[in-house]
């Protein structure tokens, strides 16, 4: 008995410690050490212990572990983010074609192949970003609406008024930032429906993320909601623009 509370007692801290740490670089926005840090917890941690406090797991450690899955999915986002920038920038190039028209039939066959094979390229460059975009899409979606409660927030308030308040002070940096690269993301892949759409889910009062956005964080927001709204044929609010009706003629 003993040596299972001991184990218990490690597994409990590795968890809380390190949740605390990335915590601090992710409030000092320093996200490679964050993710080093995350890298150091063993990956069955939560696993282990689920499996030694079973239905008797303390509220604090109950809350570490919902941190931890919450950390774990802030960092999987800026991952997918930054795949799906490195596949952006890889856009393959045009080549010349030179040796067309005029050419040879040995140096048309070629142009020919040449453009087939860039085609085939462009095909397969633009059918991964799409399932890239909806992949990273999906992960900053999961992060602004965390699942019971909301993104960093406690499972049980144990009283603990210095961790609440850094969990909050932690919820006002990461996520106005997610919420700028999810429309940064939306707004290169032409989703400027999506991006008026998500002004509807920071007005909600369920989530209230619109208590996290100072008012120049707002602003910003608005303003990449209302070019959206334009591109896409909304007004300003993100409803669908009336279709002029035809004015009938007078007849003589």
């Amino acid at each position: 008995r003993p040596h299972s509370m001991t184990k218990k007692a490690v597994v409990s801290t590795q968890s809380t410690g390190g949740n605390r740490l990335i915590r601090r670089f992710l409030g000092a926005r320093k996200h490679t050490p964050a993710c080093a840090v995350f890298e150091m917890i063993p990956a069955d941690t939560i696993e282990t212990i689920q499996k030694q406090w079973g239905e008797e797991t303390p509220a604090k450690v109950g809350n570490a572990v919902r941190e931890y899955l919450c950390l774990r999915a802030y960092l999987d986002t800026h991952q997918a983010y930054n795949d799906w920038c490195s596949h952006s920038a890889n856009r393959p190039t045009t080549p010349t074609f030179e040796g067309g028209e005029g050419g040879t039939f040995s140096e048309q066959v070629a142009v020919e192949e040449k453009k087939k094979s860039h085609e085939l390229a462009m095909q397969r460059w633009e059918q991964h970003l799409i399932v890239q975009t909806q992949l990273t899409r999906d992960k900053m979606l999961n992060v602004l609406l965390f699942i019971d409660g909301g993104w960093m927030i406690d499972e049980v308030d144990t009283g603990d008024v210095e961790r609440r308040e850094q969990l909050e002070s932690l919820r006002r940096v990461c996520i106005p930032s997610t919420t700028f690269l999810l429309v940064n993301v939306l707004t290169e892949s032409g989703q400027d429906a999506a991006v008026v759409e998500l002004a509807d889910y920071l007005a909600s009062e369920q989530y209230q993320l619109y208590t996290l956005f100072t008012k120049e964080e707002l602003r910003k927001f608005l303003v990449r909601v209302y070019e959206s709204s334009i591109r896409c044929g909304c007004d300003p609010l993100g409803f669908n623009e009336p279709v002029a009706e035809e004015q009938p003629t007078e007849e003589n």
